[in-house]
C-alpha cells in the first residue's frame, strides 16, 4: 500500500498515476470540502475569481460613459460568495471523482509520521511508501494591526460580510 498525504494537485497526480500503474494507493485528505487542495479551497481560486469581478466592475464603469445603462455597483456580493462557494464545491466533486475513477481511495482523516510509524486519525497504519504532499502555508508578516477585524487572508476572505468600497492588498501570491 502506498499511502499519499495530501488530496492537492501534486498529491491527486502522485496517486493517481501510481494507481494507474497498478499500484494500491490511499490518498489522505483532511479536509472535509474534499480534495483539491489550498488553491482550490482557499487559495489562488478565490483570489482569481476575486480579480474577474473587479475587473469586470472596473469594464462597466468604462461602459457606463459610451452609453451602457447597466450598473456594476447593483451587483450582490453575498450571491458572489455563495456562487463561489458552489463552483469550488462542484469542481472538488469532480475532482474526487475523477481521484475515484483512477482507483485511489480516499480516506478523510489526518496523517501524522513518527519515525517508521504511520498514524492515521491516531490508527497506525501499514505502508510500503509514504509521499508527503500535504501542501504550502501562507506566511502572514508580522504588520501593525493584521489581526485586527477588517483584515483578511486568503483563508478568511470568504467570511467577508460585505465587499468594501477601498481595500488594500499586501502581497502578491
Amino acid at each position: 500500500m502506498i499511502v499519499v498525504i495530501g488530496g492537492g494537485p501534486a498529491g491527486r497526480y502522485a496517486a493517481m498515476r501510481l494507481a494507474r500503474a497498478g499500484k494500491k494507493v490511499q490518498l489522505i485528505e483532511k479536509r472535509s470540502a474534499g480534495v483539491g487542495g489550498q488553491c482550490l479551497h482557499q487559495g489562488c481560486m478565490i483570489i482569481c475569481a476575486l480579480n474577474d469581478v473587479a475587473r469586470f466592475i472596473q469594464q462597466a464603469r468604462v461602459f457606463q460613459q459610451y452609453g451602457f445603462l447597466g450598473s456594476a455597483e447593483g451587483f450582490s456580493y453575498p450571491v458572489l460568495i455563495q456562487k463561489m462557494q458552489e463552483i469550488i464545491r462542484i469542481i472538488a466533486g469532480v475532482l474526487e471523482e475523477e481521484t475515484i475513477q483512477a482507483g485511489v481511495e480516499i480516506i478523510r482523516g489526518s496523517a501524522e509520521i513518527q519515525g517508521e510509524t504511520l498514524r492515521i486519525d491516531g490508527v497506525e497504519t501499514p505502508y510500503e511508501a509514504v509521499i508527503v504532499a500535504s501542501g504550502a502555508h501562507p506566511r502572514i508578516p508580522e504588520i501593525s494591526g493584521c489581526c485586527l477585524p477588517g483584515v483578511y487572508t486568503a483563508h478568511t476572505i470568504l467570511s467577508m460580510p460585505t465587499l468594501p468600497k477601498r481595500m488594500v492588498i499586501i502581497g502578491s501570491g
